[in-house]
């Protein structure tokens, strides 16, 4: 099992439990299971990840876990109890092996809390990923409450504190429609349904890069 987290406090703990629970009463879960392709760049990152021909990929923050049927040998990760989830856990103790996993996705889950608290999430991801494994990292840049304001110079700083490669460089994101292409009309309402504020919607793009160890 792994070991009582040391670093998020209960305040976060309870906001990421019930910001990101399973709602069974929604329209959309299968919908939304259906369509895996809603940020650009995720493709691209599973195409690399199963070029590897992984043994073990984790997915921290699966959600869903809508990505475990297009990359092999995957289990989703989440601190929410959802249907789909392999493992209910935070991610500052993964109960795995030293330099075990081949590929780590996470997608706007490494995103919260203090530097403290991503720095002990970015290291234990460091200590399973094996040499030459990727790291692929969705994320979100903002000042409210709960987040960590990622930016490309964190990026770096993070690149080069753990010694990391940048397979591929800090780029800005954006949401794709059902077609596949770049929706810039979209609105995140979760946060503002959350809320219950319009101003609470958050912003349409995200900071995505892919670190090789």
């Amino acid at each position: 099992m792994p070991k009582k987290n040391k670093c998020m406090n209960l305040e976060l703990e309870k906001f990421l439990k019930t910001f990101f629970a399973y709602n069974k009463d929604s329209p959309h879960n299968e919908r939304l299971l259906n369509r895996p392709f809603k940020w650009q760049g995720v493709k691209e990152d599973l195409d690399l990840i199963n070029s590897l021909d992984p043994i073990l990929v984790l997915d921290l923050g699966c959600g869903d876990n809508r990505y475990k049927g297009l990359v092999n040998n995957l289990i989703g990760i989440d601190i929410a109890d959802k249907p789909h989830v392999d493992i209910v856990s935070d991610f500052t103790n993964l109960n795995f092996d030293d330099e075990s996993v081949d590929a780590i996705i996470a997608y706007g889950s490494i995103n919260f809390g203090d530097e403290d608290l991503i720095d002990q999430q970015i290291k234990e991801s460091f200590r399973v990923l094996k040499h030459k494994g990727v790291f692929c990292i969705r994320a979100y840049a903002s000042d409210a409450q709960f987040y960590f304001n990622w930016t490309e110079d964190l990026c770096k700083h993070y690149t080069k504190k753990y010694n990391f490669k940048l397979y591929k460089e800090p780029t800005t994101v954006y949401r794709l429609n059902q077609k596949g292409q770049v929706n810039k009309k979209w609105k995140d309402r979760r946060s503002a349904r959350f809320h219950k504020n319009e101003e609470k919607k958050r912003e349409l793009t995200r900071l995505h890069w892919v670190w090789q160890k």
